[in-house]
């Protein structure tokens, strides 16, 4: 599979699995078939496709399986199958190679970025497994792209700069920080999406109280006086309440 391919395969994989959840039920064996029509997939590539997809990943992510050392496993789906088989394709430098990789990196050499990029793709993985369990291991993918980009860009600011460093360690801390702060943004959203329920349910159970003491459906001012959630506020939680009520 060349790399347009791949990033084909992983586009038209998502939107199949998308499609899975929102039926809820898994797809027809001939809509996978036509989907990855045309991209050559070998037989054990189809077994993996079609396992992925009929198996609920909400109980491939609720385990709390462990590797070595007490890290978290990442997924075993077929997209990390197809992600570890790219990874043996990615030739491994030798220390030496490495470092020379990094010398003409602070002299400007644009290719270095390149290979030297490629070759932190396996270290960053193995760094996410410190990670995966506190993201969640929906968020695995997602996860190791974030650690590759916080990579690229430490490479990017080193290109050119003429300084020697602990490129390793810097690299490595480079790609933590990148992945601890996607973990923090997906604590943050979902402590905001807690914190919006909670108001929701709120409001609704003082528009319920309120209409029996008043014989009529309250204003939004009404609401926020008694609440104590501001007018403009409320707006946005009772058009949520009035969306989930057409379901």
């Amino acid at each position: 599979m060349s790399h347009l391919e791949k990033d084909s395969f992983k586009e038209i994989l998502h939107s199949l699995d998308e499609m899975r959840k929102a039926s809820g039920t898994p797809l027809a064996k001939d809509v996978i078939e036509e989907s990855f029509r045309g991209l050559g997939l070998s037989k054990q590539q189809q077994a993996l496709v079609y396992e992925y997809l009929h198996t609920p990943q909400e109980e491939i992510s609720g385990t709390d399986s462990k590797a070595a050392g007490g890290q978290a496993k990442l997924p075993d789906t077929a997209l990390f199958k197809f992600y570890f088989e790219d990874l043996k394709q990615i030739p491994q430098l030798a220390q030496q190679e490495e470092k020379i990789l990094y010398k003409n990196l602070i002299s400007g050499d644009k290719i270095a970025v390149q290979k030297l990029s490629e070759q932190w793709i396996p270290k960053v993985t193995e760094l996410a497994k410190a990670q995966v369990q506190a993201a969640g291991k929906k968020e695995a993918a997602d996860l190791i792209q974030e650690g590759n980009m916080g990579v690229f860009l430490a490479l990017q600011q080193m290109l050119g700069s003429g300084k020697i460093v602990d490129f390793e360690w810097e690299l490595a801390q480079a790609a933590k920080k990148a992945m601890e702060s996607y973990v923090q943004k997906i604590k943050t959203d979902a402590d905001m999406g807690e914190s919006l329920l909670s108001k929701a349910a709120l409001v609704y159970e003082a528009q319920t109280y309120l209409a029996k003491q008043l014989q009529r459906l309250p204003s939004a001012a009404e609401l926020s006086q008694y609440t104590k959630i501001a007018e403009a506020e409320l707006e946005g939680l009772l058009a949520m309440l009035e969306e989930k009520s057409e379901y």
